[in-house]
């Protein structure tokens, strides 16, 4: 789990990859290889090193992103990249499933803004 800032104080952890589905559904396990995968070509690979350093690696455009937050506590928030017409940006939109715990932790942060 990588360390990211959080929202509302304290720290957060990332699952290392995206998944399909949502924490609980199926046998799927929310730890991915992905992190093990880079470690290896990174000490395999000088030319991965390289790009991986310039981050010239393309991400996911859509998925689900697996967050523990400290106050709202497991998040699984789906997300969606949006090139803006005309521009270089990109917007990212988060959003959780109705009626999910998520929500509720949404709402929890919320609260706190």
């Amino acid at each position: 789990m990588d360390d990211v800032s959080g929202v509302g104080g304290g720290r957060l952890t990332r699952n290392q990859s995206t998944r399909d589905e949502p924490r609980g559904a199926g046998s799927v396990s929310p730890r991915c290889n992905r992190a093990i995968l880079i470690d290896q070509l990174n000490t395999s690979s000088e030319r991965f090193r390289a790009l991986w350093a310039e981050y010239d690696v393309k991400g996911h455009a859509s998925g689900l992103l697996l967050l523990n937050h400290p106050i709202a506590g497991p998040l699984d928030l789906y997300f969606l990249h949006l090139t803006l017409r005309g521009t270089q940006n990109t917007m990212v939109v988060y959003w959780a499933q109705p009626g999910t715990p998520s929500v509720d932790g949404l709402n929890r942060l919320r609260d706190l803004a």
